[in-house]
């Protein structure tokens, strides 16, 4: 029984550990994707509104990804601690994945928006 009560308060300990390093990764909201209507079927006021919801998702899209470049550009490692030093690089790499998923992601909305504006005129 004592065996397994420590081992259950291992847990929180363990996870903290684990997501310790990405703590300065949390400080970044991603957008949620818009949803698009059908261009065939929708009306001049749901394109509209589509239109300003694209919009509104590109410039938070613009801010998710300034905001992981300045969370980079803040990490100050000293080039000594072998350790702090491949968590930065750890973290760099994941912000780096994020953007490039973000981008993706952006570029997925706009195509698909313009092929709702095609299908719609």
């Amino acid at each position: 029984m004592l065996v397994f009560a420590m081992k259950k308060s291992l847990i929180p300990l363990a996870m903290s550990v684990c997501l310790a390093p990405l703590g300065a990764l949390a400080e970044c909201d991603k957008p949620w994707p818009v949803e698009i209507p059908d261009g065939k079927s929708a009306s001049k006021d749901e394109m509209l509104e589509a239109q300003k919801a694209v919009k509104a998702y590109m410039a938070d899209a613009d801010a998710y990804l300034i905001c992981l470049e300045e969370e980079g550009r803040a990490v100050k490692v000293d080039p000594e601690d072998k350790e702090a030093l491949q968590v930065a690089m750890e973290e760099q790499a994941i912000r780096t994945r994020r953007h490039n998923a973000m981008v993706d992601e952006m570029h997925m909305i706009a195509e698909r928006f313009n092929q709702t504006v095609r299908a719609y005129k």
